[in-house]
């Protein structure tokens, strides 16, 4: 966890900006491996203007981020900025604050999305996730009930000494030999994995 030198709020390892001010992170935030995205989903906030207390504060952090634009003049000013789905933290204070106003939307790869897109699904596992005291270990499971080998615990595929769930898939031959059904599992599989998709750390090699 890093510090905000700006505000003091706590910053998930990972994130390029502070989730309350929105302030970029820097050497200062106690920075110490920068890490790298791929494949990375996008997220689009837009919105209009407004008479509502929450308009300053959300162009005060939109300032911060690189992306941000503005376009036309007054009434009719668009404000627009897009940040990688792993700033989700970041994402979801500021729609919280433009989320409810009818000029506002939200995109994610170019989709319309809410907020239970955000903390629920995969992003919202991705998010306990980084606050994990293991990040790397919390996907395949911290839990004995959790443990899988799919790095990715919402799939619902765990490893159980006692077998059931996915490993019932498949039958005995007639030498007793027990044989997978692999495409059963797959078809399984995939609709989890759609479910998640937008998670950053989903790795469907794995799969």
């Amino acid at each position: 966890m890093l510090i905000c030198d700006k505000c003091g709020a706590g910053i998930n390892e990972g994130s390029k900006f502070c989730p309350q001010c929105g302030d970029p992170v820097t050497d200062a935030d106690r920075v110490t491996v920068p890490v790298a995205e791929s494949q990375v989903a996008n997220v689009e906030i837009s919105f209009g203007e407004s008479s509502s207390a929450n308009f300053t504060k959300a162009v005060e952090i939109c300032k911060n981020i690189p992306s941000y634009s503005v376009t036309g003049e007054g009434k009719q000013a668009q404000h627009k900025l897009s940040l990688p789905i792993t700033e989700v933290d970041l994402i979801v204070n500021l729609f919280e604050l433009v989320g409810s106003w009818k000029s506002s939307q939200m995109l994610i790869n170019g989709h319309t999305a809410t907020k239970k897109d955000l903390t629920y699904y995969g992003v919202g596992c991705y998010r306990n996730r980084q606050k994990a005291y293991k990040p790397e270990q919390f996907c395949f499971g911290e839990k004995e009930y959790e443990a899988n080998i799919w790095g990715c615990k919402r799939l619902n595929m765990p490893i159980n000494e006692w077998g059931g769930g996915w490993l019932d898939y498949g039958e005995f031959d007639k030498s007793g030999v027990w044989h997978f059904d692999k495409n059963r599992i797959k078809h399984e599989l995939e609709l989890t994995l759609k479910e998640n998709e937008l998670c950053p750390v989903l790795d469907r090699k794995l799969g």
